[in-house]
């Protein structure tokens, strides 16, 4: 996402933790996929054990698939936040394996490799 769009989308947002997800999403991309696989429904983000424990100690919010923010009680602000997140995101067409996130030049270093 151009800087250009990304301060203005980062302004909108109410809650901490959707303006650390739209930073590391514009910096380093994401894949969205159409079902959190929970009979709740809601919404879900699949990250690092570490990033959910954060999120529910420092900001009291769960994005765990087996307890899905929702759009009423204490996760509706985080919800609408991610739901403004997702509308701004751009489909990458063209990624490929020498084609890695679209092309271009990265925005930031790439992030230390997960596992070794």
């Amino acid at each position: 996402m151009p800087p250009a769009r990304l301060a203005p989308l980062l302004a909108k947002l109410a809650t901490e933790p959707a303006r650390k997800i739209a930073q590391a999403l514009a910096d380093w991309g994401g894949y969205l996929v159409d079902d959190t696989g929970s009979w709740e429904g809601g919404a879900a983000l699949c990250m690092e054990s570490g990033v959910n424990a954060e999120i529910e100690t420092a900001y009291g919010y769960s994005v765990r698939i087996e307890n899905p923010l929702k759009p009423t009680g204490n996760g509706a602000a985080l919800y609408g936040d991610l739901v403004t997140v997702f509308q701004a995101l751009n489909v990458v067409a063209n990624n490929g394996p020498n084609n890695i996130g679209g092309g271009g030049t990265p925005r930031v270093p790439p992030p230390p490799p997960i596992c070794q």
